[in-house]
């Protein structure tokens, strides 16, 4: 069940403990859990159980009926049958064992760590942080199980569950505020690399397709900028830009840099499927190639979509010396390139390495709005290269205020 937005959770910080793994899975020893919150106004009225029921979907009206009979549903302070009318600000308490999915076994790598910043390699099929029905199988749960000694982060961005590349947490508030400013004043280029379907134009795409969402869908689709219609909410302009890296060798599958100049829900996935290439084992917006390694009973039960194998995300800012951080890419769900796909490849500039978890793409995504291009010392090879167990995080050119030097 996942809580409404005003909704409280009663629960205890993330232990290693917690954690296991059980057939390529990263599991959560199940624990008590309460949810609580104040009824709003547009509640009021309704009994508890229609409540529920009406709120959270995700589980039958049997089930909340039989939650209230064995008191695991109840109105704080309050004898209530189940017809009475609730009233505004009464709080309401879900107390429940908790039983989180799973996400896909791999190692949480952290890639740099500064007084202000620590950079990590998010793995697909992770949350960011506590959402719906995750709050301690996430990149912030096992960091505060795992790394006590960075104390307590925010989360200033975020990726998709099916995405993984560079993240970032700021260490203490002022540096949120600093990063949360960057990114609100366009000062932070997001650079993503996707395997798509079929042989990608030459060319650079520039897509200019507005989107609209369907939240009870979750699907976001092409339409005209305007008002929304029916269940879709207004079309909003959006823009992305593409570039081919690679073609494999078969020439049914693409390797694609993207860079979304807006930031919708589901943009560059969406982009994709519209100009006839998406993303290949994106199945959601038409994509079909899976991983044979990963059984289909272990993509059921992570409850996602096969993991977008969108390997690396390069982040650049503007104003300080560039850095980069080596470090270790968790074992993927869908490996981007493998001895049976491919040897070598030189177009635009790519290398693709035999059973490379990732491929090696350009100093470009170093290149900000400013004259100069700053390259990491020991990076000047025009290349910067990811090879089969590293990842180049380029997490350089960041920002520093008088509050806080927030550079790796």
């Amino acid at each position: 069940m996942s809580p409404p937005s005003s909704a409280h959770a009663e629960e205890s910080a993330a232990k290693a403990s917690d954690f296991y793994v059980e057939g390529g899975l990263q599991m959560v020893v199940p624990y008590p859990f309460e949810f609580w919150c104040h009824v709003k106004k547009r509640w009021e009225g309704l009994n508890v159980i229609d409540l529920f029921s009406q709120e959270f979907k995700g589980r039958p009206r049997s089930y909340y009926e039989d939650a209230f009979r064995k008191g695991r549903l109840r109105v704080e302070g309050s004898k209530v049958t189940a017809t009475t009318p609730l009233k505004t600000s009464q709080r309401i308490i879900h107390s429940l064992h908790r039983h989180e999915p799973p996400v896909l076994s791999q190692p949480l790598q952290v890639v740099g760590v500064t007084d202000d910043l620590v950079a990590v390699s998010k793995p697909a099929t992770w949350p960011v942080h506590a959402t719906g029905q995750h709050r301690k199988n996430t990149v912030a749960g096992v960091l505060e199980a795992s790394r006590p000694d960075l104390g307590s982060l925010h989360p200033v961005h975020r990726l998709d569950k099916p995405v993984s590349g560079l993240l970032l947490f700021a260490r203490h508030s002022a540096a949120a505020d600093d990063l949360r400013g960057l990114i609100q004043g366009h000062a932070v280029t997001k650079v993503y690399v996707a395997r798509v379907q079929g042989c990608f134009p030459e060319d650079v795409q520039h897509v200019d397709a507005p989107l609209c969402w369907d939240p009870k869908l979750n699907l976001a689709s092409v339409t005209e900028v305007g008002p929304g219609t029916g269940n879709n909410g207004p079309g909003r302009e959006a823009s992305t830009e593409f570039r081919r890296l690679a073609v494999w060798p078969d020439g049914q599958t693409s390797l694609v840099e993207c860079r979304p100049l807006t930031g919708r829900t589901h943009q560059i996935r969406v982009h994709l499927q519209h100009v006839g290439h998406p993303i290949a084992n994106d199945t959601q917006y038409g994509g079909t190639l899976g991983d044979p390694s990963i059984p289909v009973t272990s993509r059921l039960q992570v409850q996602t979509i096969p993991p977008t194998p969108t390997q690396s995300q390069s982040q650049n800012f503007a104003d300080t010396p560039a850095a980069n951080c080596d470090a270790a890419v968790p074992g993927p769900a869908h490996q981007l390139v493998s001895a049976e796909d491919v040897q070598s490849s030189g177009a635009s500039g790519m290398d693709l390495a035999a059973n490379a978890d990732i491929a090696r793409f350009t100093h470009e995504q170093l290149t900000t709005t400013s004259e100069s291009v700053l390259v990491p010392e020991g990076l000047r090879d025009p290349e910067s290269h990811i090879g089969r167990s590293q990842v180049h995080c380029h997490v350089g050119r960041f920002y520093q205020s008088a509050n806080a030097s927030i550079s790796l």
